[in-house]
């Protein structure tokens, strides 16, 4: 299908809603993190009538609140799950591809301690680094490998030195997870998808055969109520799945999930001065592991992964949870003595998993044991499997069996990646539950292989897929393997209407090719009162392309400036406002709502509550 030029603004959500409202959709989509947002992309560019849906801001749940890194390092051969990180790791080198402005190279270094409890020794650390080089889909420049107890520390000089044996150097990515959602969306637009936010789904609705048809909705903003038709209802809601489920009153089973929240700190970088991301043991047997994530002047530990039941929209912070990943930095690094005064920000989120997929939380630890036999027949069979000679069963009656554990498929639910399936209940109802980040365009795509066969059983013409391993999302459509000398290109024309090289470059690393947008909207504008003039063309340019409705909306999902830099976002966020009031035509009570509800985001943040 061919590509449109689109604005993707508050001045148009009107006229989305009324073509919802007015034209029947063939796959409407509950739910705008990035699992909504992979599928809407796919099904709209195969050419399929598309609407979606999102009761909040897009990207808003689960999708902005991840650890945002990729975690298919070492970290996750912790539970040497060989086939599913074989699989993930040519799934990022895909994405590396369609979206190569938002991935970014980081070397993770995992410390190695002789101590009881420990996750990894220098053995089983140097079997997992072997794998992560035998299973990288391309050769890469770095070689993950082990280093000295001596080298380890000129790395990282803050490491607790008390029984340090080593380290592991791994090579993975920081990912913006929230930006991924926003350019799977805008990319969707381009090919006529209708995305409309802060629209909240009552019930699903059916036809006289008691098949579902379309949904029942509340528009959040205008107070009004909406009736969605379509050919097929996709429930994309992630943590909300259950909820959205119990809205179809002809369905009464309950999706086979559970719910794990994960909390997140941000210090600044001169009381944890961090060189390189690390990866460490808790030390509190508890079989877990933590990280801290070095990003913009500031640190990042995290996280807690404890079950959850309660608020989805604003999942709350325990003084125990954050209390927990103080102690834990601390062991780790002695020097640091951070306390509750030296966080910045926090946020939390909760995640879904598959009953029987315990291996996809990160701090799921089977014991392995090998000797040195088993570790060659490991590898061996490892290496037949790449190869397309071996059966992966072989590898799997060498690793612990604990770690093959999974959701067995039945008539109405198939797997979509090894953390996902999808289950289409009686009357219809599509409903796409748990997944990781770095699977949502493989899990879109099995999605669409179920979507295709439902629409063509109802008599539609073949629908011919695209093929969503070529297809770039927006800022993303440039040379991959040149990413470094593409950017610096874009990054000259932000150079060239007064910003310092630091400041074009930040912007480019953002938005990728969609910061040319923003360099051309400052030589047409001024700077808002109490703005810089790159801070107004962002808001501008946000408001107009990425439908910003709310200082939060800009300052959280499609910056990072909230999480980041809070620090210099307090003395403009009054400026900030007003000038987004200007822009949108706002009353002084609109103005005054929007930045109370900052306020109020900023003050559970920043953990006022626990001072």
């Amino acid at each position: 299908m061919n590509k449109k030029k689109i604005t993707f603004s508050f001045r148009d959500r009107p006229k989305i809603i009324k073509r919802l409202k007015k034209e029947p959709v063939d796959v409407l989509i509950i739910g705008g993190g990035i699992m909504g947002a992979g599928l809407a992309l796919q099904a709209a560019a195969s050419g399929l009538r598309v609407g979606l849906v999102e009761m909040q801001d897009f990207a808003a749940g689960a999708s902005s609140r991840s650890t945002k890194f990729s975690h298919l390092g070492l970290q996750t051969l912790k539970n040497f799950q060989v086939e599913s990180v074989n699989k993930n790791l040519h799934e990022r080198a895909v994405i590396r591809k369609i979206a190569p402005h938002i991935l970014k190279p980081n070397l993770v270094l995992t410390p190695l301690y002789e101590e009881a409890g420990a996750t990894f020794s220098p053995f089983s650390a140097e079997i997992a680094l072997s794998l992560c080089n035998e299973l990288a889909p391309e050769r890469p420049k770095f070689t993950n490998r082990l280093v000295s107890r001596k080298e380890a520390l000129q790395l990282e000089p803050n490491l607790n030195p008390e029984y340090l044996v080593g380290a592991g150097i791994c090579l993975d990515y920081e990912i913006n997870d929230a930006r991924l959602v926003i350019d799977n969306l805008k990319a969707a637009m381009t090919y006529g998808a209708l995305l409309v936010s802060r629209i909240q789904v009552q019930t699903i609705t059916h036809d006289r055969q008691g098949q579902v048809n379309g949904v029942q909705a509340w528009d959040r903003l205008r107070k009004e109520e909406l009736h969605l038709s379509a050919r097929l209802v996709i429930n994309c809601t992630g943590p909300w799945s259950n909820q959205v489920r119990k809205l179809d009153h002809y369905d009464q089973q309950v999706s086979p999930l559970y719910l794990m929240k994960g909390v997140h700190l941000v210090v600044d970088q001169a009381r944890l001065p961090l060189k390189m991301t690390t990866y460490f043991d808790t030390r509190e047997d508890d079989g877990r592991m933590c990280f801290a994530i070095p990003r913009f002047n500031k640190v990042c530990l995290g996280t807690t992964n404890r079950q959850y039941q309660g608020d989805l929209e604003n999942p709350p912070l325990e003084r125990s949870e954050i209390e927990y990943l103080l102690r834990v930095t601390n062991r780790r690094f002695p020097q640091a003595h951070l306390t509750l005064a030296d966080v910045e920000t926090t946020w939390s989120g909760v995640r879904p998993l598959l009953v029987g997929h315990d291996w996809s939380n990160l701090n799921w630890n089977p014991t392995l044991t090998m000797d040195g036999q088993k570790w060659d027949q490991f590898v061996n069979a490892v290496l037949r499997y790449n190869s397309g000679i071996g059966k992966k069963e072989t590898i799997q009656k060498l690793l612990n069996p604990q770690a093959q554990k999974q959701i067995h498929a039945d008539s109405q639910t198939s797997l979509v990646s090894d953390s996902a399936a999808v289950t289409i209940t009686n009357d219809g109802l599509f409903i796409v539950m748990g997944g990781r980040l770095m699977e949502y365009r493989q899990i879109a795509a099995g999605v669409m292989l179920k979507i295709k066969q439902q629409l063509e059983r109802q008599g539609f013409t073949a629908i011919a897929l695209v093929d969503s391993q070529s297809l770039p999302i927006a800022g993303g459509d440039f040379d991959w393997r040149r990413v470094s000398a593409s950017l610096a290109q874009y990054a000259q024309l932000g150079v060239e209407q007064g910003l310092s090289s630091q400041s074009a470059q930040q912007c480019v690393d953002l938005l990728g090719t969609s910061a040319q947008a923003v360099f051309e909207k400052m030589a047409l504008i001024e700077a808002a009162p109490g703005l810089t003039k790159l801070q107004t063309a962002l808001l501008y340019y946000m408001i107009d392309q990425e439908m910003v409705l709310t200082p939060l909306d800009f300052l959280s999902r499609r910056t990072n400036y909230l999480l980041f830099g809070l620090d210099q976002v307090e003395s403009w966020k009054e400026a900030l406002v007003k000038a987004m009031g200007q822009y949108l035509g706002w009353n002084s009570d609109q103005e005054r709502a929007g930045l109370l509800a900052l306020n109020q985001t900023i003050k559970l943040m920043t953990l006022t509550q626990f001072q």
